[in-house]
């Protein structure tokens, strides 16, 4: 078994739905984090669409757990991830809309796995406009002292 999780984790033909499928709940269900790298490395919408519909609800909480966490870690890596991102929200959404009948306890549940996800993205927000006025107070030291030097 340790010898077919090395020929996922280095094999280097294009991923397919079935492979990646596979792969993801590998990585998912044993916590393997280098297998959850490589199949967060498929960048082909189609097969990360398929792969995403075909996870059962346990395994989409815990990647979407999972890509939070790389998130708050490595906030370069949001461009990347938000792909996977957004298809996780999108098939959890549907999976929640298919089962009205929730309980307020799964819902909370539910919320209470978000939380990181609203945290992060309100932090990224409520700085971006004091990033913006530093970045232009940067330009204009720039230019000005370039106005200096020439």
């Amino acid at each position: 078994e340790e010898e077919e999780e090395e020929d996922a984790i280095t094999a280097s033909a294009p991923a397919t739905t079935e492979s990646l499928i596979q792969l993801l709940q590998q990585a998912l269900q044993s916590g393997n984090d280098a297998m959850l790298e490589l199949a967060l490395q498929v960048n082909d919408d189609q097969v990360m669409e398929r792969t995403i519909f075909s996870l059962p609800a346990n395994l989409l909480s815990i990647l979407l757990t999972q890509i939070t966490t790389r998130l708050v870690k490595r906030p370069g890596r949001a461009l990347p991830l938000s792909s996977w991102l957004k298809l996780v929200l999108l098939q959890t959404n549907k999976l929640e809309q298919e089962q009205q009948e929730q309980s307020n306890s799964e819902i909370a549940v539910v919320q209470q796995q978000l939380q990181p996800l609203r945290n992060l993205l309100q932090e990224r927000t409520e700085s971006f406009a004091s990033l913006l006025k530093l970045e232009g107070r940067l330009a204009m030291l720039t230019n000005h002292h370039g106005g200096y030097t020439n």
